[in-house]
């Protein structure tokens, strides 16, 4: 997606934060700044830190975010996003439903539906479901 700067410094500055302090950028924000990032490198000659400014990025944050998409298209590995929703109504405890061989969802007790790629790894998908229920 192709972003103008106002896009996204508007989406930067509306990004939430967590009890931290520390600002919860999406995958795709972080895409759409490398994008347009690098757009702006080859257009201005400007340093990714001169961008991130501009942004109202941390220099490090955004040369971070180029490290990590070319340490990801070397290693063939794709970001998959797993998005937890909560249902309307609360389902039946520990049920688990198979969509497709590809991806699997987990429906939690607290409510929340969680799906994931079968190849998911299981440690990784169990630390999440303990985040998702809050344990």
């Amino acid at each position: 997606m192709a972003c103008t700067k106002e896009e996204l410094k508007q989406r930067i500055e509306a990004t939430p934060v967590n009890s931290n302090g520390r600002a919860m950028y999406s995958p795709e924000l972080q895409r759409d700044a490398v994008e347009y990032s690098r757009a702006q490198q080859v257009a201005t000659g400007g340093s990714v830190g001169a961008i991130a400014t501009e942004l109202g990025l941390n220099g490090w944050t955004l040369q971070r975010w180029h490290q990590n998409e070319r340490r990801a298209q070397r290693s063939g590995a794709s970001f998959v996003e797993v998005t937890p929703k909560k249902r309307g109504r609360p389902p039946k405890v520990g049920s688990a439903v198979v969509t497709s061989a590809a991806a699997f969802e987990v429906t939690c007790p607290n409510g929340f539906e969680v799906r994931v790629p079968a190849r998911f790894e299981v440690r990784a998908l169990r630390d999440l479901l303990a985040a998702v229920e809050g344990r």
